[in-house]
């Protein structure tokens, strides 16, 4: 994926993180106090906002999977992402002498707006805490900070990806109330549905481990795994060669030609229930859009009625369903 500029995707470049680790060796031996008085108050925000970005390298990004799209300065708080519609290829061609006929690839009347959200971190440092060394709390709070903007970001996407109703794999039976796992074949067929809107289907969504609920069965990408290597199993010829690599090191590039991005943020809270979605196939750059105003940036405010900083890292920003059919959910019936 390109980068833009003032996104997460710039902030992941080798010299970016050297800048960091510079100025953790520059600011080592200095109080939080001394942190946020030096370079006219900037450094200590500045390496805060910088360790909660990188923090994001070490997680599943749903953004990366999202068309993005900034919006700019004076922008407004609603950005619309262009609606681009799939069309069915005729069946032949057109004689010399017709005139061109028109096909409306850009949606007309039904573009995709959203409103533009905050994603906010606080974190209280009392004055006696900010006497004391400042890395050690530079590491902890881009990681904490980092940590939960990633999980609201990432949430605000699975939901509005989970509001598809186009393309559907149903498991089970309605109001049966158990969990089920899903299956090679599910994929396949989910892949399948996403191509035959001319989507060249690149991504699979899902969440890493469910329990079983009631007289269901695991469920999540690890039973998944489990479910389709072992000996005597019907796709485990397809698997050795496929997850080798995964069940070596834990890391998987590609699965049916699918970028995993195993996330538990995605897990829903009522496996079993009717419409539960298990996972999603979709095509990345295209089926979902991320329109964000400012990346991860870090403020602290000292409050004197209370004797402490507020370190306060946010981002902005709003997903959007922009090619919804190109999108396949895998959900309980």
């Amino acid at each position: 994926m390109s980068s833009l500029p003032g996104t997460i995707f710039d902030k992941t470049t080798e010299a970016y993180v050297n800048s960091y680790y510079d100025n953790l060796n520059r600011y080592n031996n200095m109080s939080i106090e001394e942190l946020i008085s030096t370079d006219a108050g900037i450094a200590f925000p500045q390496t805060v906002a910088q360790r909660a970005a990188m923090q994001l390298l070490t997680l599943v990004d749903g953004r990366r999977m999202c068309r993005m799209e900034q919006v700019p300065e004076r922008g407004g708080v609603a950005h619309v992402f262009q609606r681009i519609v799939s069309l069915v290829p005729s069946a032949s061609g057109e004689a010399d002498d017709a005139d061109i006929a028109k096909d409306n690839i850009i949606g007309s009347g039904d573009n995709i707006s959203v409103t533009l959200t905050m994603f906010r971190q606080r974190t209280p440092i009392s004055d006696l805490t900010a006497r004391q060394s400042g890395i050690s709390l530079v590491e902890s709070l881009g990681v904490a900070q980092g940590n939960g903007l990633n999980q609201q970001m990432n949430n605000d996407i699975y939901t509005v990806l989970k509001g598809n109703t186009t393309n559907k794999i149903s498991l089970g039976a309605g109001a049966d109330g158990k969990s089920y796992a899903y299956t090679y074949g599910n994929i396949f067929d989910a892949v399948g549905l996403v191509e035959s809107s001319r989507g060249r289907a690149d991504v699979l969504v899902t969440f890493p481990y469910g329990a079983k609920v009631s007289t269901g069965v695991d469920t999540g990408f690890f039973p998944f795994v489990r479910d389709n290597v072992g000996a005597g199993t019907a796709g485990s010829a397809v698997f050795v060669g496929a997850l080798g690599d995964y069940l070596r090191t834990g890391q998987l590039g590609e699965l049916f030609g699918l970028r995993l991005y195993r996330d538990n943020v995605y897990k829903s809270a009522t496996l079993g229930a009717d419409g539960t979605e298990y996972a999603h196939v979709l095509v990345s750059n295209q089926s979902m859009g991320w329109a964000q105003a400012w990346d991860i940036e870090t403020e602290v405010e000292h409050r004197g009625y209370r004797k402490q900083y507020d370190v306060t890292s946010s981002c902005a920003g709003k997903s959007g369903r922009v090619l919804e059919a190109q999108i396949c959910s895998i959900e309980h019936a």
